[in-house]
């Protein structure tokens, strides 16, 4: 434990020096997003943030992961796909790019024998999974995670929080489970992210841009891929899914609503769970706070989870998409037919 405390006070301690240099370089470069539109944010504030996350991550788990094939691998991807958002901070992208260089850094990954193996079924059983199907499904979950994150990261210390909290929950699930790389990072990613909060929770100094946010998706890809989904003794899904439960659902109500409006899955629009709070009134400090307790909340279940059989996993897994398909509908951020429900007017205008 003193190792793991020793890792997060360094990844710490790195982000806390870097994040003001790499707030300088962001106005250097003109990598600043301005008010108005779908930006919040009052104030010119720069977008490259993700630097000193990424700088810490890679110094701090070069130092302290184990040498092998996966250490290699985690450390190309990350290298990879914060190249990728920091070019779309700087220039804007287009979505078939980043997602084929997602995909890309998934395969990166999955080549150095980072993939799920097993998957869980009743009454506590596993079966193998043969690389031709582990393979896609990790592919598929790694692209997943790093667009969850992106798209939460609408509010000042959101996506920073969100990501400390997860990554807290997977820790002692990496713990139980004896997953010693999965905790490496789990540790590494609660120092930095604490101390970019620092410098990110409201009124934010900086963001963390498209460069910091796919490089936290991935990195708590990995870390499912190498710890909760990896274990056989845990059904499979049930963990991640409810540790990284308000991304998860995030993501999943994004894609619902824009399907049923004809949208692009990619498109960006201003419905998401984070919106519709604030437009019942609630400051950003608020709506940020108490989506931390439902992610501390669903943490909690996850890690009852972890120690508990297969009827309780499943039932804490349905009743957490029951309570989101409720919420989804009630706040808005799942339209009813014919687009009026509560709302509808913010996610189609």
């Amino acid at each position: 434990m003193v190792l793991y405390v020793g890792l997060a006070a360094a990844a710490f301690l790195i982000t806390l020096v870097l994040t003001p240099l790499a707030r300088r370089i962001g106005i250097a470069l003109n990598m600043v997003d301005h008010p108005g539109g779908r930006h919040i944010n009052k104030y010119a504030t720069p977008r490259s943030g993700g630097l000193a996350i990424f700088v810490a991550f890679i110094a701090v788990f070069l130092c302290s992961a184990p040498d092998g094939p996966a250490k290699i691998g985690i450390v190309l991807g990350a290298i990879v796909i914060f190249i990728l958002g920091f070019l779309d901070d700087l220039y804007g992208l287009s979505a078939p790019v980043k997602l084929v260089v997602q995909i890309a850094v998934a395969l990166i990954v999955t080549s150095f024998g980072v993939r799920i193996r097993c998957i869980s079924h009743p009454p506590g059983g596993f079966s193998e999974i043969r690389a031709v199907w582990g393979i896609p499904l990790t592919v598929l979950w790694m692209v997943a995670m790093m667009n969850m994150i992106n798209l939460i990261d609408g509010l000042d210390g959101l996506a920073g929080g969100v990501t400390a909290i997860a990554s807290s929950t997977l820790f002692f699930i990496a713990i139980v489970k004896g997953q010693f790389l999965a905790a490496i990072m789990c540790s590494i990613l609660v120092g930095s992210t604490l101390a970019f909060l620092v410098f990110n929770f409201h009124p934010a100094k900086v963001f963390m841009g498209d460069g910091g946010a796919l490089l936290l998706g991935y990195i708590l890809g990995v870390i499912s891929v190498q710890g909760a989904l990896k274990a056989a003794t845990a059904v499979t899904l049930v963990i991640p899914v409810l540790a990284l439960g308000v991304p998860f659902f995030d993501t999943l109500l994004a894609i619902v609503r824009r399907v049923r409006a004809g949208q692009p899955i990619m498109a960006a629009d201003r419905g998401h769970l984070h919106h519709k709070m604030m437009d019942l009134g609630l400051t950003q400090r608020q709506t940020v706070l108490i989506l931390y307790m439902i992610s501390a909340v669903l943490g909690g279940a996850a890690l009852i989870a972890t120690i508990s059989d297969v009827p309780v996993s499943a039932f804490f897994l349905v009743a957490f998409l029951g309570t989101g398909v409720y919420g989804g509908y009630r706040f808005g951020v799942i339209e009813r037919e014919n687009g009026h429900g509560p709302g509808s007017g913010h996610t189609r205008g």
